[in-house]
């Protein structure tokens, strides 16, 4: 791959990167453990494909990445409750019923039972967790894209001798 078509291409970088931690997260999740957690590993991987990609490190590239991983965070938060849901009432209740319940049913689910009606105060678990994972993602991307850019001012002006 050219060298500047690699670097044109860096909010599919920072997805890309993302998408590791999105899969531990979503097993996290499964199996039982807060998931969002592994929101560090979605922001860790997207500014190391980031940075892979040679793309320059501006603040208006910062902002639009903090929006992408902002919408990615929010999209898994709610995929791992749609998946909790989906496997609780899946095979056990509707199963049983000899009814159809599918992995669309609990993402709907999710939203009108959890944010809409609130039932059982579920609203503010799911707003904590998405925060959670959220902060996480942002941690380690806002903290290493301002390490490596004053990491690669200081680099620059060494190899110029300027400052």
């Amino acid at each position: 791959m050219k060298e500047e078509t690699k670097k044109m291409l860096w909010p599919l970088w920072i997805i890309a990167g993302a998408l590791p931690g999105v899969v531990i997260w979503l097993f996290l999740i499964k199996i039982g453990i807060a998931g969002e957690f592994a929101g560090i590993l979605v922001g860790l991987g997207a500014i190391m494909l980031y940075r892979w990609s040679g793309a320059e490190l501006k603040n208006g590239r910062m902002i639009a990445g903090t929006a992408i991983l902002v919408v990615i965070a929010l999209v898994v938060n709610h995929l791992g409750y749609s998946m909790d849901i989906y496997n609780s009432f899946a095979e056990n209740w509707y199963g049983a019923a000899g009814e159809e319940f599918t992995f669309w049913d609990s993402i709907k689910t999710v939203y009108e039972y959890f944010l809409v009606k609130n039932v059982e105060g579920m609203r503010s678990f799911y707003i904590e967790a998405g925060i959670q994972g959220t902060l996480c993602t942002l941690l380690f991307w806002i903290a290493l894209f301002i390490y490596y850019k004053k990491y690669d001012e200081i680099e620059n002006e060494e190899k110029t001798g300027k400052k």
